[in-house]
């Protein structure tokens, strides 16, 4: 089965005027996809106050145009590993840090395509490379996602659940809900299969021991092994 997805790459001005073309230019595109769509690179900006660090200027208005855009675009973060910060000036005195570099994913990306992100250590570079994996799943049958209670047994499941609830997504609130919801399919499942996997079989092979115990009792009723 072939999928189809769009992927735009971004190294934006580092002024504002030029940089609001690249706004337009982005919203343009997202009135005609109709596909997955991935947006990545560098985008010589910040989102909120907490993504620059050792710089006192901070211009609202840039971060305040490149939030309209993505909330027109339907762009949202691709949850990601690795470094926060992907930027800084490498000076020793009067060090920099911002997250300018970013992967950015429509809602029918982050429902239907299986990815992993990464932001590397920069090494040489004063920007971080940003790693997209993306799993191919082609020859596998799509299956319906089930929740399962024996999950929450597992020590690991709240401090899975939690670390993907602080994911943050923009859209409105129902949207947000149904992101991620979807996003913590592949944590709880990558919790089944050491522990819970083959539950069914499991199930069914217990009810034949248990009738076979019982059949058995039919002959020997006070047999205190079968008993038990």
């Amino acid at each position: 089965m072939k999928r189809m997805f769009e992927v735009t790459f971004v190294y934006a001005f580092n002024t504002r005027l030029a940089r609001k073309e690249l706004w337009n230019h982005l919203q343009e595109i997202s009135g005609r996809i109709s596909h997955p769509w991935l947006c990545m690179g560098d985008f010589d900006v910040v989102l909120t106050m907490d993504e620059r660090l050792g710089s006192d200027h901070l211009h609202l208005a840039d971060m305040a145009e490149f939030w309209s855009c993505l909330e027109s675009c339907g762009l949202s973060d691709h949850p990601a590993t690795g470094c926060h910060f992907t930027w800084n000036n490498k000076q020793g005195d009067g060090l920099r840090w911002a997250k300018l570099d970013r992967v950015l994913a429509n809602r029918r990306w982050l429902v239907s395509v299986r990815v992993t992100v990464s932001f590397l250590l920069a090494g040489v570079s004063d920007h971080s490379p940003s790693l997209v994996h993306i799993f191919d799943d082609c020859g596998s049958r799509k299956t319906g996602f089930r929740y399962m209670n024996c999950w929450s047994l597992s020590p690991l499941f709240l401090s899975r659940v939690q670390d993907q609830w602080r994911v943050d997504f923009h859209g409105a609130k129902i949207t947000k809900l149904f992101l991620k919801l979807k996003w913590l399919e592949w944590p709880l499942k990558e919790l089944h299969y050491p522990s819970f996997s083959g539950l069914s079989k499991r199930v069914i092979d217990a009810k034949n021991r248990l009738l076979s115990c019982q059949q058995q009792l039919q002959s020997l009723p006070l047999d205190s092994l079968l008993v038990r």
